[in-house]
């Protein structure tokens, strides 16, 4: 199924979480837990990290050698959270054939796209939206969150 497994668990992905049956949130995972995403039902990685965030490790060559898609939809701040952006994880969420990792630095923005993606493309309120995304980490975010999906609809 792809409901989250115990085995999810093993991940050391900061802020994990599983807002979604089929989607997982959270910071940078390590190369250990890239390894490890295929045997748990992920087909593909979102890392919304831009340039010069992160260079430990080349993470599309990771992901790629481990048998997964990359994709990268580099952002900061809310000014990332567009349309365009949404539309683009939403057909990712929707072609991806198994479960998606989304992350960032913390799990910050990846809750907050998952928002605005869920607003635009899954029916829900801002109120609903702002849960679901909360859920996925976005801890004391409500008022960035607002404040794009304000400009998106404006």
């Amino acid at each position: 199924g792809l409901t989250p497994s115990l085995a999810d668990e093993s991940l050391e992905v900061p802020n994990l979480r599983h807002p979604l049956p089929n989607v997982s949130t959270g910071g940078q995972p390590s190369l250990e837990d890239i390894g490890k995403l295929k045997s748990m039902g992920y087909s593909v990685v979102v890392n919304l990290r831009g340039e010069g965030e992160f260079d430990d490790f080349d993470e599309e060559k990771a992901v790629e050698g481990a048998g997964l898609k990359y994709i990268n939809i580099p952002f900061q701040g809310m000014r990332g959270l567009t349309p365009e952006n949404a539309k683009t994880l939403h057909d990712l969420i929707e072609g991806a054939g198994g479960k998606v990792l989304l992350h960032c630095t913390i799990g910050m923005r990846a809750g907050s796209l998952l928002g605005v993606e869920k607003y635009l493309f899954g029916n829900l309120t801002k109120k609903e939206a702002l849960e679901l995304a909360t859920r996925a980490h976005m801890s004391n975010l409500e008022d960035y969150l607002l404040g794009a999906l304000e400009n998106i609809t404006n």
